[in-house]
């Protein structure tokens, strides 16, 4: 039973992290971009977090080449 709380508490808050990261996709659409968010499936939540993945690295990696200090996130 505690390992079914754990599992349910687990994807909870993968769902609450998955809300939070469409709200600042939310965000960049209200500022003009014309693409729209669609998360549905396992693979469209798995495309949508490497696509935001890619985009925290390439944001480290200017902040880098600036040479500021790299972000704490």
């Amino acid at each position: 039973m505690l390992e079914k709380y754990d599992n349910k508490l687990d994807e909870l808050q993968e769902d609450l992290e998955i809300r939070e990261l469409k709200i600042i996709e939310y965000e960049k659409d209200m500022s003009g971009s014309k693409d729209k968010i669609k998360i549905e499936s396992l693979e469209e939540k798995i495309q949508f977090i490497t696509a935001m993945l890619g985009r925290l690295k390439d944001m480290h990696e200017a902040s880098l080449k600036e040479g500021g200090r790299p972000s704490q996130l």
